[in-house]
Parts: structure tokens; C-alpha cells; sequence
């Protein structure tokens, strides 16, 4: 059974929640591609939820305090509602939301400036909820790749720009600010081969190599 959404995350050390979203509302309202449908908040401030079109797909831009992994920090989650477009297409070069997805991640990791301390993404049957943990900051040990990775430049210059850069993943893509961003399968698809040997290249294990750490009730969730 397939998830219902994939998710990309943003791990903030240095903005408030309420900050992010003051920026990520006003980048969203003054950039040509992107229109604020909804804005919630929940009715203890916890929590806000930005609903955004781009083009012709919604995404969710969730805004909430850490979690137990990184409970100093905000999260900033993007979520995209899989639907038949994005099911049906198993190669990432023919699936438009994921591009989307990308872009976006591009685009917030560009205006959340301060470098946010990890971005990861979450996708079907993933076995723990982020890759990084507390102790391990600025990151130099990733516990596994996800769907999509964005690493900033001190972990780019920790696990090395060219064999980032070499990665056999489907998208490989090097930022103005040295970051690099990564995409080693389709969320969807849940045959391991293709983040596997970007695991081996990077040197990095995959979600799939923790087989006994099912993951439990997520802090992301609603």
C-alpha cells in the first residue's frame, strides 16, 4: 500500500517557525509560478499550514517546532498528495511533480537563508524519520539516503564535491552556494536498486538497510 503523500523536510537551527513563514508567505506571494490557495494555523499557534499552487499542482508547506531528532530546531515540511501522474511513472525524468518538488526545495533552501541544518526527503515505507540526529551537527555521518538530499556546503566539503557530483543518481545538481542536491530514485517506486548504488558511490547506506527500525508514529504527521 502506498503512502498518500512524499514529503521533503527542512531541519532550521536559526529561524523561528513564525519567521519561516513570514518568509516562505512573502516568497510565495511575490514569485510568478507560485499562488497561495489557504493559510491555516491550528488553535494553539503550533502549527501552520500554507497551501500553495504551482502551475498546476498543489503542495502543503507545513510549519512546526522539532521533533525528538532535532528538538532545537523548526521544520519546514513540503507535501505533495501523490496522485495517478505521479503512481504511474516510474522514471524520474517523465514525472513533472518531481520536478516541482525539487524546485521548490530549491527555491525555500534559497530563501530560508542561514543554511537550513539538513534537508531530506521522506517517501513510501521509509524506516526512520530523518537521517541526522542532534548529536551529529553540522552533519558529517548520515545515517542513510533518502528519496532526495540536499547537502549544504560543510557536509558537501565532508563527504567530497566530486563524488557527490559523480553520483549515478537520475539528478545531480550543484547550487550557487556550493550545496548539491540529490535525487537517487522515485519515491514511489520501491525497488532499491537505483539508490543502492548511490549509497556504494557516496558511501552513504539507504533506507532500506535498516530493515528492524520500523519507523513509529512520526513527528511530521499530522
Amino acid at each position: 500500500m502506498l503512502e498518500e503523500s512524499i514529503k521533503a523536510v527542512f531541519v532550521l537551527p536559526e529561524r523561528s517557525r513564525d519567521e519561516a513563514f513570514e518568509v516562505v508567505v512573502e516568497f510565495a506571494e511575490t514569485a510568478d509560478s507560485y499562488e497561495i490557495e489557504e493559510i491555516q494555523e491550528d488553535d494553539l499557534g503550533a502549527r501552520y499550514r500554507v497551501y500553495v499552487s504551482v502551475d498546476d499542482m498543489l503542495l502543503s508547506i507545513i510549519f512546526t517546532d522539532g521533533n525528538s531528532d532535532h528538538p532545537d530546531g523548526n521544520l519546514v515540511q513540503i507535501r505533495y498528495t501523490i496522485g495517478p501522474t505521479l503512481e504511474n511513472t516510474s522514471e524520474i525524468a517523465g514525472a513533472k511533480p518531481l520536478h516541482k518538488i525539487a524546485e521548490t526545495v530549491k527555491h525555500l533552501y534559497a530563501v530560508l537563508d542561514g543554511h537550513p541544518r539538513a534537508v531530506f526527503g521522506i517517501e513510501t515505507y521509509q524506516n526512520q524519520k530523518a537521517p541526522l540526529s542532534v548529536d551529529d551537527l553540522p552533519p558529517t555521518d548520515r545515517k542513510f539516503l533518502t528519496w532526495l538530499d540536499l547537502f549544504p556546503p560543510k557536509e558537501v566539503e565532508a563527504i567530497g564535491r566530486n563524488r557527490l557530483l559523480s553520483a549515478p543518481a537520475p539528478h545531480v545538481e550543484e547550487l550557487a552556494d556550493g550545496g548539491i542536491l540529490l535525487i537517487s530514485k522515485h519515491p514511489v517506486t520501491i525497488d532499491p536498486a537505483t539508490i543502492d548504488e548511490v549509497a556504494d558511490h557516496v558511501g552513504i547506506k539507504c533506507w532500506e538497510d535498516y530493515p528492524h527500525e520500523r519507523a513509529s508514529a512520526s513527528d511530521f504527521e499530522d
